[in-house]
């Protein structure tokens, strides 16, 4: 496990990453993959990731909402697909508040309970996103009032 941190936290020319269920499964990974959030977001071009909804606002959060990062950092980002399952937190939406990604084409967000309230809170946000060309928000508790 050791081995597997330090590695993780080595990590910082990446511009793919997939992180599939790893957050999810190894809460000891938690800190690691954090790091490695952080670190790579200068020249990420794709993300996928399932990690628990607190860690997705912590670790993007800085890349996203307004005055914690250069709004730069995430330029190259053409993919998003993000699993936080289960529950968010009503600040979920504001990650997305300010993007300044020109190239991102693609954003999926699934098993998010965000419900009408923080579902219509998010979908004002996207509006924001003006190369956005697909946009899945599968089981996302949404309704008719979102």
């Amino acid at each position: 496990s050791e081995l597997l941190q330090r590695f993780l936290c080595s990590l910082e020319d990446l511009q793919v990453l997939e992180l599939g269920n790893l957050g999810q499964m190894q809460p000891w990974l938690r800190r690691p993959l954090l790091k490695l959030l952080r670190s790579c977001a200068p020249l990420l071009r794709h993300l996928q990731a399932k990690l628990p909804a607190n860690l997705l606002e912590v670790g993007l959060g800085g890349m996203f909402a307004t005055g914690t990062m250069d709004r730069t950092t995430l330029a190259r980002l053409e993919w998003l697909e993000l699993e936080p399952g289960g529950l968010v937190s009503p600040a979920f939406p504001a990650l997305f508040g300010s993007v300044n990604t020109p190239r991102l084409q693609h954003l999926c967000i699934a098993h998010a309970a965000l419900k009408d309230g923080l579902g219509s809170s998010l979908l004002q946000r996207l509006t924001g996103i003006s190369g956005l060309r697909a946009l899945g928000l599968r089981d996302c508790g949404l309704g008719a009032n979102s």
